[in-house]
């Protein structure tokens, strides 16, 4: 969750709905770094929507062998945005629902055309 709200350089973003939102139209480049434990043993996926739907070649996986465990995922991305669009970062287990702990997250989104 984003602590604040604000725009920076052609994007907003909305901690009340943690998205962030393109204001310019154009090419963004779209990096991720998460690093989170689960409550047991348990596959997440992490993946970058974009208005509600899922980017493909966005999605990364990671495996949390046992609950005292933590992992990483990333990811790196270029991706079209239209004025309005907003995306989001989403995080789901692959089975069951597991108490999951974000240690750190990084969501960065950079107009490049």
């Amino acid at each position: 969750a984003f602590n604040a709200d604000g725009a920076i350089l052609n994007c907003v973003a909305a901690h009340g709905s943690d998205r962030v939102t393109a204001t310019l139209a154009g090419t963004y480049q779209i990096c991720y770094q998460v690093t989170a434990s689960a409550g047991s043993a348990q596959d997440l996926k992490f993946q970058v929507f974009k208005n509600g739907s899922a980017l493909a070649g966005t999605m990364s996986r990671e495996t949390i062998v046992a609950s005292a465990d933590m992992g990483s995922a990333s990811c790196n991305a270029i991706v079209v945005l239209a004025a309005a669009d907003y995306v989001t970062l989403r995080c789901a287990a692959t089975s069951g629902t597991p108490a999951i702990t974000f240690v750190d997250a990084q969501l960065t989104i950079l107009r490049v055309k």
